[in-house]
């Protein structure tokens, strides 16, 4: 199509592949976890001292490299005081599929940035 970005000409051949999409879902889960142990200063040695497995392992989990199980996923999740959610829905372009995993993801960093300025907001008041 001619009014195909870059992204949508280079990716169009993997609509369909399970491969591409899980690792697009692998790669917004793990930024997810980093964004989330940044946002509570959750250090690798911390989530792997909650999930009772080695710092190397938590290392290779957010590497990306390893195939995450559901049960893996929970753990880590809950190692970073979070709760995954899947959620189906129809399907879309790849375009479109990263740009909603991205507002998605947009809207979530401002959420956590206005927790934490009223946090600072509320601690400075206090002192």
């Amino acid at each position: 199509m001619i009014n195909d970005t870059w992204l949508e000409h280079l990716t169009k051949d993997f609509r369909h592949d399970p491969d591409y999409i899980a690792e697009l879902l692998a790669l917004e889960i793990n930024e997810q976890i980093v964004d989330r142990m940044e946002a509570r200063a959750i250090r690798r040695s911390d989530v792997a001292r909650r999930m009772d497995v080695s710092r190397a392992y938590v290392t290779r989990l957010l590497s990306g490299s390893t195939n995450l199980t559901l049960k893996t996923l929970a753990s880590v999740c809950l190692a970073v005081d979070a709760i995954p959610t899947i959620q189906l829905q129809p399907h879309l372009g790849n375009l479109e599929l990263i740009k909603s995993w991205q507002f998605e993801h947009l809207e979530e960093k401002h959420r956590a940035t206005a927790k934490q300025t009223e946090s600072a907001t509320r601690s400075a008041v206090a002192a």
